[in-house]
């Protein structure tokens, strides 16, 4: 089992195959544009993690849901894969630990291989999470299974 911590205040407990990425490593997949995170992966089930987060900042951060930053995500990711073959397929609420963040999937294309997404915006406190899930889609319904269960396992910390 691989333990993640997350800003200092979420602990993850990912399964048996998952393995947090190096400094080096998420250099080079450009990981990190703005804030903080942590990536983990399981090369043999094709699913990838990435968890960013960063402060609220003044006033407009502070003032925004876990709703307005879903969609706001989600506007950056349909421009950033406009090439890729960006599908939307949906809003809904998720649990992380017993907080309810706002998710949106979605389906694209990587070097011809067809993928499934979600990213999971919340916000606790004066800090913005968002919790990125990527599989082949293929596998997805096992990867969503194991998703769902890290999620659920998650424990913030007091």
């Amino acid at each position: 089992m691989e333990a993640v911590m997350i800003n200092h205040v979420l602990k993850m407990c990912f399964p048996d195959g998952f393995r947090k990425l190096s400094e080096e490593e998420k250099k080079a997949m450009h990981f990190l544009e703005d804030g903080s995170g942590e990536c983990v992966a399981c090369e043999e089930k094709h699913i990838m993690v990435s968890i960013g987060w960063k402060p609220a900042g003044f006033l407009p951060g502070l003032l925004l849901k876990s709703a307005d930053l879903a969609r706001a995500a989600e506007g950056r990711v349909a421009r950033a894969m406009k090439g890729s073959g960006y599908q939307l397929t949906g809003f809904e609420d998720r649990s992380v630990g017993g907080e309810t963040g706002r998710a949106f999937r979605y389906t694209y294309q990587a070097q011809g291989t067809d993928m499934s997404a979600e990213t999971v915006s919340l916000k606790i406190g004066k800090t913005l999470y968002y919790f990125n899930f990527y599989v082949r889609s293929g596998v997805a319904e096992e990867g969503m299974r194991i998703w769902d269960e890290v999620l659920a396992g998650a424990q913030w910390q007091a």
